[in-house]
């Protein structure tokens, strides 16, 4: 094998004389040749040219150089290498047929010659250009990417010009059918050789892992470009119980079922679909395993800026039960606000052990806001306040003193809770016993001491009431005390007071 640059030098018969080309702006007083010709060599001004330019390519391939891609076509990409001429890449070397690549993207390329239009031919990788059996034998032992030719497609794979003949395996072709395999015949490739006989002048090469290596080095190029607080588009690519796994740009992200909507979620399948597309806000990068942490939320306006004004104390408003708790029910009010409903506000004239006795989750209700902190994330419902009772009724309907009948439900040292039937519960203290007179006197000087008339003179009238009424027959019976209340007991009570504003009835034993 020759040097291209040497090859250049002899005449089109055929003589390689090795001499120096030299070139002139025009043909010597004497010389009879085309202006075009050399006088000497008889080459063409466009074959010189060439040579040059070879000579020049030969020597920038040596550059590993930054490509940004400027267009692209059915065939290839396009980028701009920072010289007068553009540079070109097969569709092939990239990732599924450069179908994410976009303008402005970078690469790091290097030169691998120059195309009839005179594009310079780029590799992904900074390749050999293989001249000999030596260059051939160098690039294997240190398993540098080679540029190839593919010739034609044979048995089990495809012939591969790579200064000499060599074989690439159906397998290692990096395509995944017979019509991709067909349509690398005449691109231009960058491969590794993986055998080298010289005796059998046997090669054999693989574009897989070329292709394999180009693409964990973009991944990681992709990775290391992102950063917490980037907006980034991606596809949902699974959906897990705990969130969905997102391909963006090459990068798996996860985001987590927390993270995906403001609103509360049971299964990620819910709000997302395999294939869907989404913009989301880079969370958070792990600095040791890589992993990317994604958010879908982050990206929506927060409705908890809005909560104050759309949701002001004595508004009414609704929504579904999202979840029942021991001292209260959350209400989702809103998309991502949610209000809590106090246990003591759920119902009224009731005593509940939990919300569930009277709730369950996904029920829709109608609440009354009671207040709201927005800066918190709190909001304060009531459900009783706007649920119609038959209490307001009762007590317009009754006065104190009105003797009415109820069913005692809890009995207590200060008294008992009394049900007066449809939901409407009230109090009855327990009965104080009467303080018997003491028969004290009032000391002028502001001592109390005992009055023996007084306690004579009151003995002596009851005694006397009681003989005039014996001898009249008709001494009162002795009363006999009220039996205690006991729970479970219907008995008889006298109101005793009645707040309307406080809605409570207080009652004694009749």
């Amino acid at each position: 094998m020759t040097d291209d640059t040497n090859s250049q030098t002899g005449n089109e018969s055929g003589d390689d004389t090795g001499n120096e080309v030299k070139l002139s702006a025009a043909p010597s007083p004497g010389n009879t040749a085309a202006p075009e010709e050399h006088a000497e060599t008889g080459e063409s001004f466009a074959d010189v040219l060439r040579d040059f330019e070879r000579t020049h390519t030969h020597r920038a391939a040596a550059k590993q150089l930054e490509g940004t891609v400027v267009s692209l076509t059915p065939e290839q990409v396009i980028l701009d290498i920072g010289y007068k001429m553009e540079g070109v890449l097969p569709r092939a070397a990239f990732e599924n047929n450069a179908e994410g690549v976009k303008r402005g993207d970078v690469f790091p390329v290097s030169i691998r010659g120059r195309n009839q239009e005179g594009y310079y031919e780029l590799s992904r990788f900074r390749v050999a250009q293989p001249r000999d059996w030596t260059a051939l034998e160098r690039a294997f032992a240190e398993k540098t990417p080679v540029a190839g030719t593919v010739t034609a497609a044979v048995k089990g794979g495809l012939s591969v010009d790579v200064g000499v003949r060599a074989f690439m395996p159906a397998s290692r072709s990096g395509t995944r059918d017979a019509a991709e395999l067909e349509a690398l015949v005449g691109a231009e490739i960058t491969c590794r050789i993986t055998k080298l006989d010289v005796a059998d002048e046997n090669v054999v090469v693989d574009r897989r892992v070329v292709l394999e290596e180009q693409a964990r080095a973009s991944l990681n190029e992709r990775r290391a470009a992102l950063k917490p607080g980037d907006t980034v588009t991606g596809t949902v690519r699974s959906l897990m119980p705990y969130g969905a796994f997102v391909d963006i740009g090459g990068v798996d992200g996860l985001l987590h079922v927390s993270d995906i909507s403001r609103a509360r979620i049971a299964k990620p399948e819910d709000v997302l679909s395999v294939g869907q597309e989404l913009t989301l806000k880079v969370l958070k990068i792990d600095a040791e395993t890589r992993k990317v942490s994604l958010g879908l939320k982050q990206t929506l306006a927060d409705p908890w800026l809005e909560a104050q004004r759309r949701f002001p104390a004595g508004a009414q408003v609704e929504g579904p039960v999202t979840k029942l708790m021991n001292f209260g029910a959350f209400v989702e009010i809103a998309e991502g606000v949610e209000g809590l409903v106090h246990i003591s506000e759920i119902v009224a004239g009731r005593r509940l052990n939990h919300p569930s006795e009277v709730l369950r989750a996904g029920q829709r209700v109608q609440a009354l806001v009671l207040a709201v902190d927005a800066g918190k994330r709190q909001i304060k419902l009531s459900l009783k306040q706007l649920i119609p009772t038959g209490l307001d009724e009762y007590i317009a309907e009754h006065k104190p003193g009105d003797t009415v009948s109820g069913r005692v439900v809890v009995v207590t040292a200060a008294g008992a809770d009394v049900e007066l039937g449809d939901g409407i519960r009230a109090r009855c203290k327990a009965a104080r016993e009467p303080k018997a007179d003491s028969g004290v006197a009032a000391d002028p000087k502001g001592a109390a001491k005992p009055d023996p008339r007084a306690g004579r003179d009151s003995n002596l009238t009851s005694l006397s009431a009681m003989l005039a009424a014996r001898w009249k027959g008709n001494a009162p019976a002795p009363q006999a005390k009220p039996e205690p209340a006991a729970e479970g007991q219907v008995r008889s009570f006298k109101i005793v007071k009645l707040d309307t504003e406080k809605k409570t009835i207080e009652l004694e034993l009749a």
